[in-house]
């Protein structure tokens, strides 16, 4: 590392600051935590103050529902072909 480069904003952590001055390990931890006072950029589930990215939901909340929809999808398939648990 030149001495010219930034390193990471996190504490102990020696790697080099990719983006807004986090290695990219830390800067995607802190963009799926990040909270906001702002209504209309809040995740829509209640009592979610995350940021939202997708679908009105912030990462991990529309991961939860991505997954769960798939899962939904999954079934009636299975139902379709008359294959039931």
């Amino acid at each position: 590392m030149t001495n010219t480069q930034v390193k990471c904003l996190t504490d102990d952590c020696g790697r080099p600051g990719a983006i807004k001055g986090r290695c990219k390990s830390h800067h995607w931890s802190w963009y799926r935590k990040q909270e906001t006072d702002d209504p209309d950029r809040q995740c829509q589930v209640q009592e979610c103050r995350r940021v939202r990215v997708a679908k009105g939901r912030c990462h991990t909340h529309y991961t939860n529902w991505k997954h769960q929809r798939q899962r939904q999808a999954g079934k009636a398939a299975l139902i379709l072909e008359g294959r039931t648990h």
